[in-house]
């Protein structure tokens, strides 16, 4: 066992999106939903996002989200700049 190593869970998502040959259920594995969305904002297939649910606690996040926005946002950012984003249940900040 590695000393001082933090051990990262992958949970497995079910993510409802939309690509040029419609809706579709894909599945990806993130240690959290914002790992998700990034996931989902990397796929340049995927032009809408639509649900994530952990397959697991069964819990949902609705987005309706056009990811090329997003997408194209992200490609404005120097790749050196880290950003950091949560995703909320609600509306609030």
């Amino acid at each position: 066992k590695l000393q001082g190593v933090k051990r990262i869970t992958m949970n497995k998502y079910i993510v409802n999106v939309l690509t040029e040959d419609g809706k579709d259920d894909i599945i990806t594995y993130a240690d959290s939903v914002e790992g998700v969305v990034e996931n989902i904002i990397n796929m340049s297939s995927i032009d809408k996002l639509f649900t994530i649910t952990d397959s697991v606690s069964k819990e949902q996040w609705d987005f309706d989200e056009d990811i090329k926005y997003i997408r194209n946002l992200k490609d404005l950012i120097d790749d050196n700049i880290n950003l950091m984003f949560e995703v909320c249940k609600d509306d609030t900040i």
